[in-house]
């Protein structure tokens, strides 16, 4: 079974091996209409008012799923009706993928997070009044280039209100502060148990956190150069 990070698949899983099943997963219209019937067994006019499609549309997506291998059909109540039903979770390997290379991947799956918080972000701090951009050399030599904050007591007052914050920057730890950063990485981790659904007096909030071991090369690849 494959370990996963963001949930646990309840059923069985199926292991993509066909070019045609590589493209209808990475398919995002696809999945769409394969969702309804993944760990469940259900029939077509169930799985369309789900999606919010045509019972048409949705029997010509079954066919195609049913060819390719990703749905299995058994006979329903009465004599016409079908059910059918797909693996709760499948595992599509990188040359099933549209993806040439494991980065593009990564950037495909990542985009929408990454765009939602800069837009959350920018929604944030032009509310508190950001006013621009900062390139200085501070104490260290380190020539920076960052957004302008709000001053002190409103970026404070901002916390305060929507408990909004973002940290990002490239450090350089020993064993043990890794070991530290990794634990608290652990931490937020654990907040996913009971706060995955919406609930009363509960707001979302997008957490993103990495800590990658870097290259001496990628440090230099990042520093945005003044005026970029």
């Amino acid at each position: 079974m494959p370990q996963t990070f963001l949930g646990e698949a309840q059923g069985e899983w199926f292991t993509a091996t066909t070019q045609r099943q590589g493209q209808l997963l990475s398919d995002a219209v696809a999945l769409q209409h394969l969702e309804p019937f993944m760990g469940r067994t259900l029939g077509p006019a169930e799985a369309a008012r789900e999606v919010g499609v045509s019972v048409e549309r949705m029997i010509y997506r079954v066919r195609q799923f049913l060819e390719a291998g990703l749905l299995s059909g058994s006979a329903g109540p009465g004599r016409v009706r079908r059910l059918y039903s797909a693996p709760a979770g499948f595992q599509l390997p990188l040359h099933l993928t549209p993806f040439p290379t494991l980065e593009g991947q990564l950037s495909m799956l990542t985009r929408h997070l990454d765009a939602l918080r800069t837009r959350a972000m920018a929604r944030e701090l032009t509310h508190y009044g950001q006013a621009g951009m900062l390139l200085y050399r501070d104490a260290g030599g380190k020539v920076t280039l960052e957004i302008e904050l709000p001053d002190r007591a409103t970026h404070d007052a901002m916390k305060t209100h929507s408990r909004s914050d973002a940290f990002m920057d490239i450090l350089h730890l020993g064993d043990a502060q890794a070991a530290r950063a990794q634990a608290l990485l652990e931490e937020l981790r654990s907040l996913r148990v009971g706060a995955s659904e919406p609930a009363d007096g509960r707001h979302p909030y997008l957490i993103q956190v990495a800590l990658v071991r870097l290259l001496p090369e990628d440090v230099q690849e990042l520093k945005p150069a003044p005026g970029q």
